[in-house]
């Protein structure tokens, strides 16, 4: 029987995005299913053939997936699912960076079809003349054409399939967990990898990981984290901070000492994958708030419960899913929850160990074998659907 030929539009590695790295760990592993070739403007570094776009004849493949994300890498795989239509994956269910900095013309089309000519022109004048509101700029396309005019779409939550179904009525929407990523199996152990990353032996770890801004909430969480360390310490425990990642329209040294942590803070910036994954093994806890979201999936948080990493999330959206998290509402208590979370993690080993089973378990929800099969139905699905009767 011959295999099912698909063509996945994506970008991979060595490019380092969320998306890309997603990708290198996919394809690998479905090429074993289907006849798998990738496309990119770029050469992908997987293990299998990759195709510039301007190559690809669809008629040669039975499914087109298209893997959409709010980043620039991502444009050419959004133009491929407007011009040749297929499956999209939504690693984010909006992507108002992506076509609002490097593609306005395409942006201006997307909100000309959701609201009609006159709203979008009117719309695109107050943003002009910088009135318009946050909704307006920032979260107002829940749906963009490329996932109106696709045969169906993968979502990594059921809020996103929820969201989905509600705009394109119709839309065949498969929610197909998110893997955990490339998370190496030989990291060693966390006071081994203390004692070489020069971070201190004996201190609760609380650790800050990926692009660090925007709606990740670093202000709260650097808040929450400094009220904690008094509530700590009247228990005997001392606590430290671990960042480590690039900040994102913010100078995360700057906001580390502008709350008083710079002596038990450690701030290594951007680092190599082993070294990214080194540093999430030696931490305890790791806080990961999103608000407001662009209905994304969190690999970093994933790959911190694969780890068996305690997890303190934002109860918000799809991350109001992860039951396996400590969820804080982004509300006027926020702060005073996120120290209490630190705290009681830090000095109840019972609650840690809890919270540790709880991730472990939760990651294994999000294994990749559980992912490709996802993969597999949605490609079955896709080509008997358009089997003649």
């Amino acid at each position: 029987m011959t295999a099912t030929r698909v063509a996945a539009f994506t970008p991979g590695p060595p490019h380092r995005s969320g998306g890309a790295v997603y990708s290198g760990v996919l394809l690998p592993a479905l090429a074993e299913h289907v006849d798998l070739v990738a496309v990119s403007p770029e050469a992908i570094e997987w293990g299998g053939r990759t195709l510039p776009p301007d190559d690809v004849n669809p008629a040669d493949y039975d499914v087109l997936l298209h893997f959409l994300a709010d980043s620039l890498d991502h444009l050419f795989a959004y133009r491929s699912a407007l011009r040749l239509g297929g499956v999209v994956v939504c690693h984010d269910l909006m992507i108002p960076h992506l076509l609002g900095t490097f593609a306005p013309e395409e942006e201006a089309a997307d909100l000309a079809e959701h609201l009609g000519a006159e709203r979008a022109r009117e719309l695109l004048g107050r943003r002009a003349r910088g009135l318009a509101s946050h909704q307006e700029v920032y979260l107002l396309q829940v749906v963009n054409r490329a996932v109106r005019r696709a045969d169906a779409a993968i979502v990594h939550s059921r809020f996103a399939k929820f969201a989905l179904e509600s705009e394109v009525p119709g839309l065949a929407v498969h929610h197909v967990p998110s893997h955990t990523g490339a998370v190496p199996g030989d990291l060693g152990d966390p006071a081994e990898l203390r004692d070489r990353l020069e971070l201190p032996p004996h201190t609760f770890l609380v650790g800050l990981f990926g692009y660090l801004g925007g709606h990740k909430r670093v202000a709260e969480a650097l808040s929450g984290f400094a009220a904690a360390v008094p509530a700590a310490r009247r228990n005997g425990v001392d606590i430290g901070l671990v960042a480590v990642g690039a900040g994102v329209g913010m100078d995360l040294n700057a906001a580390v000492a502008s709350h008083g942590l710079a002596g038990i803070a450690t701030v290594r910036g951007a680092v190599d994958d082993r070294s990214f994954f080194e540093h999430m093994a030696a931490i305890d806890v790791f806080v990961g708030l999103r608000y407001p979201t662009l209905g994304e999936s969190s690999a970093t948080m994933l790959q911190a419960m694969r780890l068996g990493k305690p997890v303190i999330t934002t109860d918000h959206a799809q991350f109001g899913e992860e039951h396996a998290a400590i969820r804080i509402a982004p509300d006027a208590n926020e702060i005073d929850h996120i120290a209490r979370a630190i705290a009681s993690l830090a000095t109840c080993a019972r609650c840690h160990s809890v919270a540790m089973q709880a991730s472990l378990a939760r990651a294994a929800e999000s294994s990749l074998e559980r992912a490709i099969e996802g993969y597999v139905r949605v490609i079955e699905s896709s080509v008997a659907g358009r089997r003649p009767a």
